[in-house]
């Protein structure tokens, strides 16, 4: 027996040590809170308090002390009145609250050394019920606040000299004052005294700060201020041109859209986070119309420096000279290595296709050996210089093909027809390859201008040349 009783000592021994070994948390020190008159009045003493039981709800518990009368004539608490006031003190609405009526209730009474402590709790859902419009926005803003005051009676050889309901005061003296109450009998110096626990008591814990602020990308934010608890409230933020928003990262979590919406439980701060638009560049080699081969790029709205990659692409016999919108483009849009400008991004976001536009190196007709004339195949002598007399044209171009300049880094793409000086290709012509005698123009495969050049179908170009070479006699 004496084995035993020690195995059960022994147990009960390292349970205890278990048991002591457990986290207590603040909530688990003060268990007997919220329903208990002795132990929340040793924590709060006078103070009106906010104790939340759900996301959205929470009871207000008030708590009071008063000594124990020793005479017939006595004082007790049948209810309470609530005022809710502007910040600056107006009223906007009064309501009453009558002990063990709809919506408020008596929680618990301790007596301890001769005094007697009384807790109360009014549900917030409760109260919230009896608001008007007015004074409903003005709670859930924040933009008010709750006094409570105690409806009293005195109470003499048991008999109770008021009474109220749920609207007020129905029959005989109820007080709602200090000055009401105190001056209603004649009592002793240490009853009026505690008179003052029962009367201008505001509601403490039952408002939050709500605050956001957001990154570079983000114009402003809205949804800030002060709110009841349980408020339903939403954050908007507005994002700058050339971002997108990313998320919302606060004290409750993350929320990936530019509106962040919750219930109001504490003081919450917010942060809007975005990042720069990002634009992607696909480069097309375009060396023949089968040619898949391809570069991408993404340049970055806000940074500073963005141009067009280095392709590394080269072939025999063609250069690069930029880069078109369209595949078969005979000139450039951009250069090879344009800056790229925040406004062009944003013009083209999210992708854009350019197309390279290649320069084909071909070989150009020798102007002291030309090709030959079938009917007279002496070679032609070098065009002389004209007669003073005649104005000097200037070389006649076989074709003219416009290019851009030679590649400039700083050259922006957002300028899609920039003004480039123009390089000519030129080659000399014998009066005997331009037109025979009826003049009708030689063919390109007799010698004669090629079929795309200007000085075939401008006239005015062509009276010009015509006229000169006539004068050269050639």
């Amino acid at each position: 027996m004496k084995k035993r009783r020690g195995k059960m000592l022994a147990v009960s021994l390292i349970s205890a040590m278990l048991i002591s070994l457990l986290p207590i948390g603040q909530e688990q020190i003060w268990a007997g809170t919220w329903d208990n008159a002795y132990t929340y009045f040793n924590r709060y003493e006078n103070d009106v308090v906010f104790h939340s039981f759900s996301e959205t709800d929470g009871d207000i518990f008030c708590a009071t002390k008063a000594a124990k009368a020793s005479t017939n004539i006595k004082y007790r608490t049948i209810g309470w009145k609530v005022s809710v006031q502007t910040l600056s003190g107006s009223s906007l609405q009064t309501l009453y609250f009558k002990l063990g009526g709809s919506y408020m209730y008596h929680v618990d009474t301790r007596t301890k050394s001769n005094y007697e402590y009384n807790l109360y709790s009014l549900p917030l859902n409760n109260l919230k019920r009896r608001l008007n419009t007015k004074a409903t926005k003005a709670l859930e803003r924040g933009d008010c606040r709750l006094i409570l005051d105690a409806c009293m009676i005195v109470v003499n050889n048991g008999k109770a000299k008021g009474a109220m309901n749920d609207s007020g005061p129905t029959s005989g003296n109820v007080y709602t004052t200090y000055s009401g109450i105190s001056q209603a009998a004649n009592w002793s110096s240490s009853a009026k005294r505690s008179f003052l626990n029962y009367f201008d008591k505001p509601v403490q814990g039952l408002f939050f700060q709500v605050q956001s602020r957001g990154d570079k990308g983000i114009v402003s934010t809205s949804g800030d201020g002060y709110y009841c608890y349980g408020t339903f409230v939403t954050l908007c933020a507005t994002v700058k041109k050339g971002y997108d928003f990313d998320m919302w990262t606060g004290d409750s979590g993350r929320y990936a859209y530019s509106e962040a919406s919750f219930n109001v439980t504490r003081d919450e701060r917010w942060n809007a986070k975005t990042r720069p638009k990002e634009l992607q560049i696909i480069f097309h080699r375009n060396l023949t119309e089968n040619d898949k081969t391809t570069e991408w790029q993404k340049v970055q709205y806000g940074k500073e420096g963005n141009c067009f990659i280095e392709t590394g692409w080269r072939q025999k016999d063609a250069k690069l000279l930029g880069w078109a919108f369209s595949p078969n483009a005979s000139r450039p849009d951009y250069q090879v290595h344009a800056g790229v400008k925040d406004s062009w991004i944003l013009k083209y976001y999210p992708r854009v296709e350019l197309y390279a536009v290649w320069e084909r190196s071909e070989p150009l007709p020798n102007p002291i050996n030309p090709t030959p004339n079938p009917v007279n195949p002496t070679p032609d002598p070098v065009i002389p210089t004209p007669d003073p007399v005649i104005p000097t044209p200037d070389p006649v171009p076989d074709s003219v093909t416009p290019t851009p300049n030679p590649v400039h880094p700083n050259q922006d793409p957002e300028s899609e027809n920039p003004e480039d000086s123009k390089v000519i290709h030129l080659r000399f012509i014998s009066s005997r390859y331009f037109e025979d005698d009826n003049q009708n123009l030689i063919s390109e495969e007799m010698g004669g201008l090629s079929a795309d050049s200007r000085w075939r179908f401008d006239p005015l170009l062509r009276q010009m040349l015509r006229q000169v070479l006539n004068s050269c006699g050639n």
